[in-house]
């Protein structure tokens, strides 16, 4: 019974990370969307007002990423930002 647990859990983590490799793939080839680029931006605005953890949460959710993908896209973006002032 232990090992059917196991094997199923195993399963779901496989099918979620390849939802997410399938959702990565659909963004690469539709492009940005002016639904991403508004999503980047409000994003970027809770990262700068110092939310970085909303904001690498709303990162995950819209764009389907892992955690270590968010948060790296989350940096980008306030450096981005940070830069932009400076």
């Amino acid at each position: 019974m232990i090992t059917l647990a196991v094997g199923f859990q195993i399963v779901c983590m496989r099918l979620g990370e390849l939802h997410s490799q399938l959702r990565k793939l659909e963004r690469r080839l539709l492009g940005d969307s002016e639904a991403d680029l508004a999503k980047l931006a409000e994003i970027r605005s809770l990262a700068v007002s110092g939310k970085q953890g909303r904001a690498v949460a709303a990162h995950r959710r819209h764009f389907g990423t892992s955690l270590a993908e968010a948060a790296d896209a989350v940096r980008k973006l306030e450096g981005d930002a940070a830069a932009r002032g400076a």
